[in-house]
């Protein structure tokens, strides 16, 4: 009976397996026969990347090539014919992973990686993710000596041939900073419906990518303009994408912070996520909450420097923004008041009380009383919002 199953009830059955034990099952259901491959198949691809480092996933996607492309490249595949045409069937792509596939190519040999990259976006099919990290991805290729970098114009998929119909159902992309110039403004117009946008940020190796005049967090700034065109934005997050963290403090923090607060659309977000090692003052966290026009589920800043002032702000507005959930893993609070008060209005919060922060002269101090915490703000939200919410899209004053 198993045999002859209808193929609506494939994709039933599939919808209850459990996520990280997703693609052993598809195995065992591939391999009970030729009919309950063909309906598998196209499930077990959707994701050919969730195996890092997968040279025969590499040489699979080789097979699928046009007859031309082989010829011209891999003239002994020329006769080779796949049991499926796999690129139908992908809804994820990642070059990461695609290039860590082909490890072990040398820069001549990078265009076959090109070409597959090509055609994954090109399929006529529409993609649901896209990771688009260049930056780790390339960073063995790189080669200025030579004048050569991985990363260029002529690797943005949305130059690709069929990219408009490909990516117009995207729902989650990932981004690096090194691409996001060019990346980002494309990316508001060929991915429309877009829900989930990760921005990965390599501060380890910002000296070994000199091709930037200004700090990658101060082009994160400029960029953060372009999010507010995102209706559907429902999940947010920047992150650090290496283990050595680089501090950034005061004047780029306070600057990111206050203009991700005035960016970002009026959607109800499930999780804005920013593990950014940022040191910016209370005010500056004030400003982010006075001018978002967005309610947020989840707020996580796990290695942000918080301190009691911090949450103050934070337990200030979170009915106003609707906030349910905040991570401040790493947060010094010393006053048990101040974290009783805000677990009284926020639901649940992700704290520990190992974080160790040594103040050095020149810092600010976030220790203030009580008394110290009354500002006086509307002539500092009114440079703010003049500085950076004299603009508009579609006719709508944004920010107001």
């Amino acid at each position: 009976m198993a045999s002859i199953l209808p193929n609506l009830c494939f994709e039933e059955i599939f919808n209850y397996f459990d996520e990280n034990e997703k693609i052993p099952q598809f195995f065992s259901c591939f391999l009970v026969n030729r009919h309950w491959c063909r309906n598998t198949v196209s499930f077990l691809w959707e994701n050919p990347f969730y195996k890092r480092k997968s040279l025969s996933l590499f040489h699979t996607l080789l097979t699928c090539l046009d007859k031309e492309d082989k010829q011209k490249y891999l003239p002994d595949l020329v006769e080779y014919t796949p049991a499926f045409y796999y690129y139908e069937f992908i809804k994820y792509v990642n070059i990461f992973s695609l290039l860590e596939s082909a490890n072990g190519l040398s820069i001549n040999e990078l265009n076959l990686v090109k070409i597959l990259f090509i055609k994954l976006i090109s399929s006529d099919k529409f993609l649901y993710r896209l990771d688009l990290d260049y930056t780790l991805a390339g960073y063995e290729w790189l080669d200025y000596e030579n004048g050569y970098q991985l990363f260029s114009k002529d690797w943005i998929p949305f130059n690709f041939p069929g990219a408009d119909q490909s990516l117009s159902q995207v729902r989650s992309l990932t981004l690096d900073e090194n691409s996001l110039e060019m990346m980002l403004p494309e990316a508001t117009r060929y991915c429309p419906n877009l829900q989930e946008l990760c921005i990965v940020v390599y501060s380890q190796i910002e000296e070994d990518l000199q091709g930037q005049q200004k700090p990658y967090l101060s082009i994160l700034t400029e960029m953060l303009s372009y999010i507010c065109l995102w209706g559907n934005l429902q999940y947010l997050q920047i992150k650090d994408g290496v283990l050595r963290r680089k501090s950034w403090r005061f004047t780029e923090a306070e600057e990111f912070i206050t203009k991700l607060g005035i960016c970002l659309p009026a959607n109800h977000f499930k999780h804005i996520y920013c593990n950014l090692n940022l040191e910016f003052s209370p005010m500056a966290l004030q400003r982010f909450l006075e001018f978002t026009r967005a309610k947020c589920e989840k707020l996580s800043l796990p290695n942000c420097c918080i301190f009691e002032t911090h949450l103050k702000v934070i337990t200030k507005y979170a009915q106003d923004i609707g906030l349910k959930k905040l991570d401040i893993t790493n947060a010094s609070i010393s006053d048990s008041q101040v974290l009783k008060d805000a677990k009284n209005i926020i639901l649940e919060i992700e704290y520990s009380n190992d974080f160790s922060y040594e103040p050095e002269e020149d810092d600010f101090s976030y220790e203030s009383e009580e008394d110290d915490f009354s500002y006086e703000l509307e002539e500092d939200l009114n440079f703010y919002y003049h500085r950076y919410a004299g603009f508009s899209y579609g006719g709508e004053f944004y920010g107001s």
